[in-house]
């Protein structure tokens, strides 16, 4: 369960999950440069190098990137501070027009899958 809710963090938040997992990287290195100097730890300080250093450029790849639609508009609209009824409702709109078509395929998958159990 605590990997499914990763996986959606990381989707849902790719720069924060990106930000995390540096995090974690570079206390490990502080770990690994504090520890004695040995043989499999300079190995491992080279390896988690080269992850750092690929994760850093994934995470500036991640902030180049836009806002999807319905993120820029909640945005726009708690940075203004007019968050309403109507203004919710609104993003609610926004956010089942954006899910309804990646949703369709995995319901008709859904759909498939209970029938053929049905027929076993």
């Amino acid at each position: 369960e605590s990997r499914s809710k990763g996986k959606v963090r990381e989707i849902a938040f790719p720069v924060s999950e990106a930000a995390a997992q540096l995090a974690r990287l570079r206390a490990q290195e502080k770990k690994l440069l504090e520890a004695d100097g040995t043989e499999a730890s300079d190995t491992q300080i080279a390896e988690l190098s080269a992850k750092l250093r690929n994760l850093e450029k994934i995470r500036k790849e991640l902030l180049v990137q836009g806002m999807s639609p319905p993120v820029r508009f909640f945005m726009d609209t708690v940075l203004d501070g007019g968050l309403t009824h109507a203004v919710v409702s609104e993003l609610g709109q926004c956010l089942a027009s954006w899910r309804k078509p990646r949703l369709q395929p995995l319901i008709h998958q859904r759909r498939d899958l209970l029938e053929k159990r049905l027929q076993l």
